[in-house]
């Protein structure tokens, strides 16, 4: 059985107006407490990715560095991680194709984007109808068991949301 995370990137500053900066976007003090909560999140539960598959925009590798903090602590995370413009707001399909094309070696998956790609995403491989987040909001993570015994393979048919997450930061 192999796990799919989907992690939306933590709450951003404003953009500046220019739509060139979005992609600049830091993540705000909130979002890093955010992004850090998703990491103790992780680790109490857990959940260990072995790969992390990003968008390379500064908001979400922010977002999975400090996930992975969470989870690590102050340990260099042996985790792999690749950002990739393609991934920067990449729709549900371009996601799904990414994740089709992970090594079938890799178990946990953690793929860390924007929405409205990664809230299409989650619906979509949510068919039984577990979806209750309500729009994705920032910092939320979805959690997948998936029966393909290879990532090419994962659909909504052999994939369930197993649980989500979504910190509560004052």
């Amino acid at each position: 059985m192999k796990t799919l995370y989907l992690l939306r990137h933590a709450e951003a500053e404003a953009s500046g107006g220019f739509a060139d900066n979005d992609h600049g976007r830091l993540l705000s003090a909130r979002g890093r407490v955010e992004a850090r909560a998703v990491g103790d999140y992780m680790k109490t539960n857990g959940f260990l990715p072995d790969l992390v598959l990003g968008s390379d925009s500064i908001r979400t590798v922010s977002t999975a560095r400090q996930a992975m903090e969470g989870v690590f602590g102050n340990e260099k995370s042996p985790v792999k991680t690749q950002f990739d413009r393609a991934l920067y707001l990449a729709p549900a399909d371009a996601l799904l194709a990414r994740i089709h094309a992970v090594p079938s070696g890799v178990s946990q998956l953690l793929i860390v984007g924007h929405n409205p790609g990664l809230s299409e995403l989650a619906a979509y491989l949510d068919a039984g109808g577990a979806y209750e987040m309500e729009g994705f909001p920032p910092a939320t993570l979805a959690v997948y068991h998936t029966a393909a015994e290879d990532w090419a393979l994962v659909a909504p048919d052999n994939t369930n949301m197993k649980t989500f997450f979504t910190p509560n930061v004052a």
